[in-house]
């Protein structure tokens, strides 16, 4: 599968569109989605300043996303 993809079937099965998965929204069920996009895109292969260019994120937000699954895990 394609890093493309992969994102628009995690946001069809959370009821968005890839506009908003890839956003700038901070809403609980899209950053769930994001992150879960996010695991699968690592599990790819892909490195995080790559998953952050594809969200049009800064690493460190996607390390910080990452680093908060891990104290709280709801995925």
């Amino acid at each position: 599968m394609t890093p493309i993809s992969i994102i628009k079937k995690v946001a069809k099965k959370y009821g968005l569109t890839l506009l908003s998965i890839t956003g700038k929204s901070r809403s609980r069920w899209i950053k769930r989605a994001r992150l879960e996009a996010y695991l699968k895109l690592l599990e790819l292969g892909l490195s995080v300043p790559d998953v952050g260019r594809m969200f049009g994120k800064h690493h460190a937000s996607v390390y910080h996303a990452l680093g908060r699954n891990k104290k709280n895990p709801k995925i």
